[in-house]
């Protein structure tokens, strides 16, 4: 597939299907509000580049919404933790840029 990301695997998807499959048919119900209970952050991350891999756009939208929620009024340490970011900033120059952004 020519514009597979290159994070995501056809080993990945088919893991994945039959949650896919399940969302796709709760879709427009109220189940689709259920659909990310229980599921890890990892879990949606995999999901989310899956959706993404076969572009099923009301997936992809409510898998980047549970998601944001999440990581909403997380600290920076969180989410870098969350996504697997790493910094190259020195502990002064980090502080640094943060005092620079609440000035």
């Amino acid at each position: 597939h020519s514009s597979m990301s290159d994070d995501t695997s056809e080993d990945m998807v088919v893991p994945q299907l039959p949650y896919i499959i399940k969302f796709c048919k709760a879709h427009g119900v109220s189940k689709e509000n259920e659909f990310g209970k229980g599921k890890s952050n990892d879990e949606l991350k995999e999901m989310l580049l899956v959706a993404n891999y076969l572009n099923i756009k009301e997936m992809l939208d409510y898998l980047t919404k549970t998601l944001a929620n999440r990581i909403k009024n997380k600290s920076v340490e969180y989410i870098r933790k969350f996504f697997g970011i790493q910094t190259n900033f020195m502990p002064e120059e980090e502080e640094a840029t943060r005092k620079e952004s609440f000035d």
